[in-house]
């Protein structure tokens, strides 16, 4: 059996199957589906969802199986780029099982644009839901171990991942809340773009807990848990998740060159800094000398570790952090616009 569904209204009913996609607006003629989610419960093994397009290519949607007594596949898969037309738009969502046998369809109906109708939010609290502690089926070998701020993971191939969080870091554990946000992450380096793909899940915070992973080959770079908190430079926790579990070199790496990037990003978009990078001069020097970061003599230079740099120009500024793995991030600000920026995929800047 499967069914999926949340707040959207581009999928339609079909076989008490529900599918919600939100979708992007361009003309009437013009809509296309550019984020999928939902839920999946199928006994079938192996079973996969596949989003097809107009074009008739593929893309496989990975999901977490979360165990008894949810007992339920979630998923949510941003469409990638470059379908966002007629001819290449999603079309169709399809439930298969290993054999390739299609178990169940839900097909995207495109209709014009229609109002928005804005109601009250509903009352009453949010209520986190209970991860499960255990899972029914144990990790496969070869397994995956790794720690980090007191919580400890176990990864098998099977997908299966177990969170000990029974000897937290008493600071990881104030910045992680009332609910848990974690996910389990692969690094991928396809058509010349890296990128981390990773699976989230979120429930009430407990010291174990468990979940399944479909859709993520195996090895895995990294697992974490993010804070609850808002985000602001200088951040309480040096632009790092509440707890990052390296589970490869590769990941260790990602981790450090992430916050480095974040970092300098949070800085770069602040409300105050953006004021000031429209200075120049001796009034831009003087507006970011009230922070504690670095003058650089030159755009080549760097500052150290653990510290912006900053150099002007003629017309701007360049700002520069290094990673404690030796990367280098860099924002260009020319004429009051970012005109370079150096930060992707950990980091965006505006």
């Amino acid at each position: 059996m499967f069914e999926a569904g949340f707040g959207g209204c581009v999928g339609h009913r079909s076989d008490r199957r529900i599918l919600g996609a939100t979708y992007q607006e361009g003309s009437p003629q013009g809509v296309w589906v550019s984020s999928v989610g939902g839920w999946v419960i199928t006994r079938a093994a192996r079973a996969r969802l596949e989003l097809r397009y107009a074009n008739a290519s593929t893309d496989d949607i990975p999901y977490i199986h979360v165990s008894a007594p949810i007992d339920a596949g979630f998923f949510w898969y941003d469409v990638p780029k470059g379908h966002s037309n007629k001819r290449t738009r999603a079309i169709a969502l399809y439930v298969k099982d290993g054999t390739g046998r299609t178990l169940a369809t839900q097909r995207f109906a495109y209709e014009p644009r229609r109002p928005i109708q804005v109601g009250p939010m509903p009352k009453g609290k949010y209520v986190p839901r209970t991860l499960p502690t255990r899972s029914n089926v144990p990790p496969s070998e070869p397994i995956q171990r790794g720690t980090g701020n007191g919580v400890s993971v176990t990864v098998g191939t099977n997908g299966v991942v177990l969170f000990d969080a029974s000897r937290i870091d008493p600071h990881a554990r104030a910045l992680i809340g009332r609910s848990v946000g974690a996910g389990c992450f692969k690094l991928t380096h396809e058509f010349g773009i890296f990128d981390a793909r990773e699976l989230v899940f979120s429930g009430r915070f407990a010291p174990a807990f468990a979940v399944r992973i479909f859709g993520l080959s195996h090895p895995w770079d990294g697992c974490e848990i993010q804070g609850s908190y808002g985000h602001r430079w200088p951040d309480r926790n040096g632009s790092h998740s509440a707890v990052e579990i390296a589970l490869t070199d590769k990941g260790r790496r990602y981790f450090a060159d992430r916050a480095a990037a974040r970092d300098l990003a949070l800085f770069v978009r602040s409300a105050k800094i953006q004021r000031i990078r429209k200075l120049t001069g001796a009034a831009l020097v003087r507006g970011l000398a009230a922070y504690p970061i670095v003058r650089l003599g030159t755009r080549a230079e760097d500052p150290p570790l653990g510290k912006i740099g900053y150099a002007t120009t003629a017309n701007g500024v360049t700002f520069v952090e290094r990673s404690a793995s030796g990367r280098r991030f860099v924002v260009e600000v020319r004429n009051h616009r970012i005109l370079g920026k150096r930060l992707k995929p950990y980091a965006f800047v505006f």
